[in-house]
């Protein structure tokens, strides 16, 4: 398993991991994560990378998940390991698994394309459908959200949690990021950020990072700036998305 670190200024990504380390966390007041026990539609549709990020189904063959999860940062291309995706995973298990190539990707660091979509070798939104991805960019993705993810501080990252009706607290138009305040640890990297549109659930971004001013302070009386969670919008790779689609 690789789980990875990045630095940039007052910021800190944590990348992947399901280890109980409490310290790689943001959580604000009450803990409002609630295990995601669930095998139907539309949530058994997010899985679990076998690296240790989240990824959700969003084509009968395609995942999409965080660039950090699967691009080694140091020669910008995926990792040369045979990783695998599995959906619906609870209890450290899943029925059905699938190897993955990543066949489109940004970036690595905290930024507007820290997003990579990857290919299964197996075509399992046949079993377990697909959430649809609604383009949204900074400024109109919806402000109450739900987040789902496989926090390593939440029973160990074996089973998803999701907290539902948190919220975008601020549009950074500087770097077209969205700041959040949805409880989250390592593992959660590469999270679906979800809203209901026209009575449908739908993906309007991917969750990449924890944004913590100086130290590894983690749990939080409430949310701040300098202290909250972040998500790339959909808007970043509707597009490629869509052209990958067969």
């Amino acid at each position: 398993m690789r789980c990875l670190l990045f630095g940039l200024a007052l910021a800190v990504v944590t990348g992947c991991g399901s280890e109980d380390d409490s310290r790689q966390k943001n959580v604000y007041g009450i803990d409002n994560r609630t295990a995601v026990t669930t095998n139907t539609y539309p949530l058994r549709a997010v899985g679990r990378l076998s690296m240790g990020c989240t990824g959700t189904l969003v084509a009968i063959d395609l995942v999409l998940t965080a660039a950090h999860c699967v691009i080694d940062p140091e020669s910008g291309k995926p990792y040369e390991e045979k990783y695998s995706f599995h959906p619906n995973y609870i209890g450290g298990k899943s029925k059905h698994k699938s190897t993955y190539t990543v066949e489109e990707y940004g970036e690595t660091l905290i930024t507007i394309r820290d997003w990579a979509i990857l290919r299964l070798d197996k075509p399992l939104g046949k079993i377990y459908g697909w959430l649809s991805v609604q383009s949204a960019t900074v400024s109109n993705a919806p402000a109450q959200i739900d987040l789902v993810g496989y926090s390593g501080d939440f029973k160990y990252g074996q089973t998803a949690s999701i907290h539902k009706n948190c919220n975008i607290r601020h549009r950074n138009r500087i770097n077209s990021l969205l700041h959040h305040d949805c409880d989250s640890a390592r593992g959660s990297s590469g999270g679906p950020i979800l809203a209901m549109h026209n009575g449908e659930l739908r993906v309007f971004g991917v969750h990449i990072a924890e944004f913590r001013y100086g130290s590894k302070t983690r749990s939080y009386k409430k949310y701040g700036f300098f202290k909250s969670n972040m998500a790339v919008p959909s808007s970043t790779f509707f597009s490629t998305l869509k052209n990958m689609r067969r």
